[in-house]
């Protein structure tokens, strides 16, 4: 896989965290408050969601060490 293409893969994951995103703020403020309270906070809907974007972005930004470090 070369970086253009590693880069191109994680852009299509960054589109669906967005998508997430925006379907989870959608819902009414005491809908999203009940679903945090209902998960542990650290692995809830809403923190996978914010964690899933942090991370794709993160990996298209570093696409070339993360090739670099495959191919070795």
């Amino acid at each position: 896989m070369t970086t253009s293409e590693l880069k191109k893969e994680m852009k299509k994951v960054q589109r669906h965290y967005n998508k997430i995103s925006t379907i989870v703020n959608s819902l009414p403020n005491d809908v999203q408050m009940a679903i945090h309270e209902f998960h542990v906070e650290n692995c809830g809907l809403l923190h996978c969601t914010r964690w899933g974007l942090q991370a794709s972005e993160e990996l298209i930004n570093f696409a070339k060490e993360i090739i670099k470090t495959a191919n070795e």
